[in-house]
């Protein structure tokens, strides 16, 4: 028996009435700072190479973005100075109660600004966001006191506690003897490269840790998950990301990095992702050259990416992103 055509908003009218609301008390905030809304492109000749994020590409070899990133790095370069978007980004193969595959990215960028500030200005904007919390759920909104004192955990500490891993020491093969004993249902644990065993172990173990904490923030990551942050040595002498990224009760909502302007480096990292990709069975991704010539204008900047459907749904209390998106993809449940 065929299923019943589903032709009507996945979201409730009201919800959608005070999506709109949040998006427009998020636009003011940005505006009383001084900050200029932009409007950049989703479609580009090649895309990310990071490992871990599929593109999705078209018929005429363009890839639907996963991120705002390189065309807002691109007017950064041309001396845009501080600068928000509200952009679709797109992530093939990521389907599910808190992913959709097309979802809407906040992005904004903040020259001059170190990571410590875009973290001020993060959890002032959430706090200010308040007023829109759904009363009385079962997932509630952090309180102004929960945003002013965040609880701050390092990668390592988190991954140590929740599986006895220490990502820094520990050895492939005990890396993979972790995965077996402790997440089911994966197959690809002997190929696998560590970093994506140490990703999984990450998303399905150190972040149930997290659920309770109304406002958390994880950094010190390993230098290989930097992305396009640069790095640092820790008081450890480890070799870090210089990022964060922000959870609320366990729901990751905002990732922040203080951004790689060396593009000898970026270069460096393009080149490993590939070898990585060919690793995996995964095509390869051509470098962004006009995204090299921004990095190369760039002021010091610091930037952050937000996901606009995840906090809309964590602010009124609901459990699935579907609920919060007028049109959700048919493989979303």
């Amino acid at each position: 028996m065929s299923q019943p055509l589903r032709w009507q908003s996945t979201a409730a009218l009201e919800v959608l009435r005070a999506r709109a609301a949040v998006l427009d008390q998020m636009r003011h905030f940005f505006k009383d700072r001084g900050i200029l809304e932009v409007d950049v492109p989703v479609l580009a000749d090649t895309s990310a190479s990071d490992v871990h994020l599929n593109s999705l590409r078209l018929c005429n070899g363009q890839y639907l973005l996963t991120s705002p990133e390189p065309y807002m790095k691109r007017l950064l370069g041309s001396g845009s100075g501080a600068i928000f978007t509200f952009s679709k980004a797109f992530r093939a193969n990521e389907s599910g109660k808190r992913h959709n595959p097309e979802f809407l990215m906040l992005e904004w960028y903040r020259p001059g600004f170190a990571l410590e500030d875009m973290l001020a200005e993060t959890l002032a904007l959430l706090s200010g966001l308040a007023g829109h919390a759904e009363r009385g759920s079962e997932l509630p909104w952090p309180s102004l006191a929960e945003f002013a004192l965040p609880k701050r955990f390092t990668y390592a500490q988190l991954m140590i506690d929740a599986c006895g891993v220490d990502p820094f020491t520990v050895s492939d093969e005990a890396l993979r003897a972790t995965v077996r004993q402790q997440v089911s249902g994966y197959d690809d644990v002997e190929s696998a490269e560590p970093a994506t065993l140490l990703d999984l172990l990450f998303s399905s173990r150190a972040e149930a840790l997290l659920a309770n904490c109304p406002v958390a923030i994880v950094e010190g990551y390993p230098a290989e998950q930097a992305s396009q942050s640069r790095t640092r040595f820790d008081a450890a002498g480890r070799l870090v990301a210089e990022r964060f990224e922000l959870y609320l009760y366990g729901l990751e909502i905002a990732n922040a990095y203080h951004e790689l302007t060396d593009t000898a480096e970026f270069r460096k990292r393009h080149e490993d992702d590939n070898a990585r990709r060919r690793g995996s069975g995964l095509p390869e991704l051509a470098l962004d050259h006009s995204l090299v010539a921004a990095m190369e204008a760039m002021p010091p900047c610091s930037g952050i990416a937000l996901g606009v459907d995840r906090l809309v749904m964590r602010l009124l209390g609901l459990s699935r992103i579907d609920q919060v998106l007028s049109f959700a993809s048919n493989s979303v449940s």
